[in-house]
């Protein structure tokens, strides 16, 4: 566990912060049972790459 939070809720912060950013398009792609490097896979979009850098 990171900062012991639970993957589902660092998986929350995550999405949060990035909404926050004005990501848009988020997908969270669950890879646990896949790999045993993550457990969820988040793919976003920005809209220029300053907003990019910032998420």
């Amino acid at each position: 566990m990171i900062l012991g939070l639970s993957p589902q809720e660092l998986l929350g912060l995550i999405v949060t912060a990035a909404e926050e950013k004005k990501g848009f398009d988020i997908l969270v792609l669950e890879v646990g049972r896949l790999t045993a490097v993550c457990d969820y896979f988040v793919i976003l979009s920005g809209r220029s790459t300053v907003q990019v850098k910032a998420i």
